[in-house]
């Protein structure tokens, strides 16, 4: 009927006014969250042209005077340029990174400024192609996360570990990615200007005395001599081989000698075939030797050039070496005793004269004899930590000893843990550091994170401190 008829109509123009007005809803809607995200991206893309840039070392700001809007930077010096001194330089680089608009790595303006100090030339770093190291797979895992790579094996020289770093190094920190070369330091008290300094110069980088006044003395643990033999070449077949034997064994059998063990390492095509090492030799050996200099004329045979370094025939290690030589055929040998120990330094970190903090890292703060594995990966572990947990950009505040209690701790319980450090004692360690409020300084992010989510993070806080400038 007509009334009827009249509801219905009345019922579908209900419904088509609140249809067009949701419509009409979602596009007002639409046309806000646009508006907001552009007003955003103003502001943000202000904010960020104010934002001082870093160039060739110093912060720049835009204003009057070049200077309106500057950060100040933490100065760190690295002592020593081998694969633990060139990993802390690109790992702080690294922390301090940021990708701008473009896609570009770039330090972030409050990043500290690393200098890195090498005592050899330019032409003779990245050159000990000599000295190979073993990896472990955890080792190998984290520094190909670590460069963006998969450059790194097992047994790859240190001059390829130390040129992969560099790399990643001046990829991370651009023109600031530089190394000092021929500055050799002998006492880090010469060094002014510095908010903390990393050592990274070697075992024997800073001498008795030095040591003795800074409160880090290094105390040797567990040590014993060991006969190393340098091998031209193998008639019987490949080192790498050899290497797989059980060498020790058939010493053993031959010297009736039962602590004796045998260790090879293959060398590498232009230096030598492989290094054999001989160890292990009881009390009543050792005693019965009486060691020459190191044998220069290569020999055709194992027992020849430890004779040229003995000047006897060592009794039953002659015994031993004639048997290696049998599954050898070793050629163009000389032979050297070197000693093989435990050592490390009574503190990892001390306190300089300027009340500026020295760290101790890689060999410069303890080691293992090379036939218990290399140090190296344990050494690269402890710095990843070191750089993870302290705070190297300025937050208000000097880069005091007590930031490094953690480092300090974990240094103490290791080397009282492993017996042959012979540490019965600890050292007092330091006081955990006051928990400090922080804004930039804190923040960190990774090549793959989102840029709109850190900007979102950090312009607040440029803002400021610009305001503040």
């Amino acid at each position: 009927d007509l009334h009827s008829f009249i509801l219905k109509a009345a019922a579908e123009r209900a419904a088509q006014r609140a249809k067009e007005a949701k419509a009409a809803a979602l596009a007002a809607n639409a046309d806000l969250e646009t508006f907001r995200k552009e007003c955003q991206a103003r502001i943000a893309q202000k904010l960020l042209s104010k934002m001082p840039q870093v160039k060739a070392g110093d912060v720049m700001g835009e204003g009057a005077e070049g200077d309106a809007c500057t950060f100040h930077r933490r100065k760190i010096a690295i002592v020593g340029a081998g694969p633990v001194g060139l990993w802390a330089a690109m790992l702080l680089a690294q922390k301090y990174r940021w990708t701008d608009s473009s896609g570009a790595l770039r330090l972030r303006p409050d990043a500290p400024q690393i200098v890195v100090m090498e005592a050899r030339s330019m032409a003779s770093h990245c050159t000990r192609t000599d000295i190979r190291i073993a990896l472990s797979s955890s080792t190998r895992s984290m520094l190909d996360q670590q460069t963006r790579s998969r450059a790194f094996s097992s047994g790859m020289p240190v001059a390829e570990i130390e040129e992969n770093f560099l790399r990643r190094w001046r990829k991370v920190a651009g023109v600031e990615a530089r190394i000092e070369y021929e500055a050799a330091v002998q006492d880090p008290k010469d060094l002014n200007g510095y908010d903390g300094i990393l050592w990274s110069a070697g075992r024997r980088s800073l001498n008795e005395a030095l040591r003795k006044d800074l409160g880090c003395e290094v105390r040797i643990g567990d040590s014993q001599k060991v006969i190393v033999f340098q091998v031209q070449e193998l008639l019987a077949g490949d080192a790498w081989h050899l290497s797989s034997l059980d060498l020790s064994g058939a010493a053993q059998q031959a010297g009736r000698v039962p602590q004796l063990r045998v260790m090879l390492r293959p060398g590498f095509e232009g230096a030598c075939a492989c290094w054999l090492w001989v160890f292990g030799l009881p009390a009543e050996l050792l005693e019965s030797l009486v060691p020459k200099q190191a044998s220069n004329e290569p020999r055709d045979h194992l027992v020849e050039a430890f004779e040229d370094l003995v000047g006897n025939d060592g009794g039953p290690l002659r015994a031993a070496l004639e048997a290696l030589q049998q599954r050898m055929k070793a050629s163009g040998v000389t032979a050297r005793v070197v000693d093989a120990s435990f050592w490390s330094s009574d503190r990892a970190v001390c306190q300089l004269p300027s009340s500026v903090p020295l760290v101790l890292i890689g060999d410069a703060l303890a080691g293992k004899p090379f036939y218990t594995g290399s140090t190296l990966n344990r050494h690269l572990w402890d710095v990843a930590k070191l750089v993870e947990e302290v705070e190297f950009a300025y937050d208000g505040g000097p880069l005091e000893l007590s930031r490094f209690g953690s480092y300090e701790r974990r240094y103490q319980d290791c080397v009282r843990r492993i017996g042959e450090f012979q540490r019965r004692a600890a050292a007092p360690v330091l006081p955990k550091p006051l928990p400090r409020m922080t804004s930039l300084t804190t923040l960190k992010r990774q090549d793959e994170g989102s840029p709109s989510l850190m900007k979102s993070l950090i312009l607040p806080a440029l803002a400021r401190a610009a305001a503040a400038h």
